[in-house]
């Protein structure tokens, strides 16, 4: 083969690969959906404490 072939070759696959991600990639964001439950189910977690709880659970483990 001539490196024009081989050229030819290379673009048309490239084309072919970037068309083939671009397809799959819309079609996985349309098909993929979280579900109410589960997205209450991983809701991120709030990292304060309530130091007034802690004190008295403290208190109340203490005999």
């Amino acid at each position: 083969m001539r490196s024009k072939d081989l050229a030819v070759l290379g673009v048309l696959t490239l084309m072919t690969v970037v068309f083939w991600m671009i397809t799959e990639v819309l079609h996985t964001s349309q098909k993929s959906t979280i579900s109410p439950v589960l997205q209450q189910q991983i809701k991120p977690i709030v990292p304060t404490f309530d130091t007034q709880v802690i004190k008295i659970l403290k208190d109340r483990q203490a005999p």
